[in-house]
């Protein structure tokens, strides 16, 4: 409460530092090297014990697709990632002059961190999963920050940004930022709205397996970072965030985690007066694991890399709120990752792949206290390269294999009914219907379908 608080007072922007390249690549390495040795000394897992056998191995052998847990793959990493990005930012460098240093950091524990073959996959998930949840975690420490204030609230705006970006905080503390007092104004402060709800959901989920239901209280966090609709200078000047942690002892702690960062933009230009419009580039990064009993579901999926084109317009206004507005993306998916029922080798239960897609948004308020919304997702993403049954019995560990062959259609439709309750706290009740359409080259095709609902309470900064 305390972290959005902060995002959505008057604040003030943080001094520009200098580039320092040179620093940023040694903050990486420490990354890496901390990372290492909390696995190899602390934990002591086996995949930390590099030799000079299994460094030389990994430098001169090529990439695999690894069979990694989901979380792992699809999250762990891209935080990783993150990580390297935000080592990179708070150095000075842009945020393109800091893409390298993510995509460095990453090649560097493939090779160095493991004593298991790199992975291609941990590449694309760690570098451009790295950048969105790194260029966010970044600018909403950078809000929560303040110079000008002491005291009390000077050490909790300071613990909130550690927790938002742990490397900003660590930076700020060994450079001594972390307790100078500055009166400056350095940048412009960005609107920021953010939203906390908490509520209780059921899902339903039919497979081959047959149905099963599972329900869960959970705590949902929605960010708003920017105006969509205002003039863009840099990448993520703009982006919106939404988590969902649950809290049932069956569910994984977070359930669902979406970004969706601006990239490029150029107005739309309309006749209406109270219209606003524009046509955007932007990075995506959607995570979904939910667990129903028998994991015989569709809502495990994720796209670490992906990027989308199209429109966001709005029109007209009730209070403060848009009476009318439509977003429309077509996506690219470089990696995702969806359920599979065949494929099981070592932690991997899942298909990684590539594919193409499009999302929508659109939301109706025709009154001050009540919205109504729906947002639709529909993706196709294909997995290229199979395997041969007798080859994995002999090659776990080794095997460059994406998973079952064949391409998988995930449709996703998620409506909701939102009440406004004085100025800032809201009633919602929302629904999601998802459908999972897998067509095997070796197997009988299947459809999963799930369905689900839920009621929160919330309240807005």
């Amino acid at each position: 409460m305390f972290i959005g608080w902060s995002l959505s007072v008057k604040g003030i922007g943080q001094e520009q530092v200098l580039p320092h390249p040179w620093r940023a690549a040694a903050g990486v390495t420490l990354i890496n090297a901390g990372v290492w040795s909390f696995n190899r000394f602390v934990t002591n897992e086996p995949f930390a014990r590099v030799s000079g056998k299994a460094l030389l191995r990994n430098l001169t052998g090529h990439f695999v697709w690894d069979n990694d847990k989901f979380s792992t793959n699809m999250l762990s990493h891209p935080y990783h990632g993150s990580l390297y990005f935000t080592a990179a930012r708070v150095n000075g460098l842009s945020f393109y002059g800091a893409v390298p240093y993510t995509l460095g950091g990453s090649l560097m524990w493939e090779w160095m961190g493991e004593n298991e073959p790199p992975s291609v996959n941990d590449v694309l998930a760690t570098t451009f999963g790295g950048v969105a949840l790194g260029e966010v975690s970044v600018r909403l420490s950078d809000s929560v920050l303040d110079e000008s204030k002491q005291g009390v609230e000077r050490f909790f705006r300071e613990l909130a940004a550690t927790l938002l970006s742990p490397v900003t905080g660590l930076e700020r503390l060994f450079s001594g930022r972390m307790w100078r007092v500055s009166h400056k104004r350095h940048k412009p402060r960005v609107p920021v709205v953010v939203g906390v709800d908490i509520g209780v959901g059921g899902i339903s989920a039919v497979g081959m397996k047959g149905a099963h239901q599972q329900v869960s209280p959970y705590l949902r966090f929605s960010l708003q970072y920017g105006d969509w609709y205002a003039a863009m200078k840099r990448p993520y000047d703009c982006f919106s965030l939404k988590a969902c942690l649950s809290l049932a002892p069956t569910q994984p702690l977070i359930t669902e985690l979406a970004v969706e960062g601006r990239l490029w933009s150029k107005e739309w230009t309309l006749d209406s007066p109270d219209a606003r419009g524009s046509w955007e580039l932007v990075q995506l990064f959607n995570y979904r694991h939910h667990k129903v009993a028998g994991e015989d579901n569709p809502f495990r999926y994720a796209e670490a890399a992906a990027v989308g084109t199209g429109f966001h317009w709005q029109k007209g206004s009730v209070g403060r709120q848009p009476r009318w507005s439509v977003q429309g993306l077509a996506k690219w998916v470089l990696l995702g990752g969806v359920i599979t029922e065949y494929y099981r080798v070592i932690e991997r239960d899942y298909n990684l792949g590539s594919g193409i897609g499009l999302k929508g948004a659109f939301c109706w308020t025709p009154f001050p206290f009540l919205s109504l919304g729906v947002d639709l997702h529909a993706t196709r993403l294909f997995t290229w390269k199979g395997y041969d049954e007798q080859r994995l019995r002999r090659e776990t560990l080794y095997v460059n294999v994406q998973g079952d062959k064949g391409h998988f259609t995930l449709w996703q439709v998620e409506p909701h009914l939102r009440l406004r309750c004085g100025k800032r706290c809201r009633l919602q009740l929302s629904g999601m219907l998802h459908t999972l359409q897998m067509h095997y080259s070796r197997f009988p095709d299947r459809v999963m379908r799930g369905g689900g609902m839920s009621v929160s309470v919330g309240y807005t900064w």
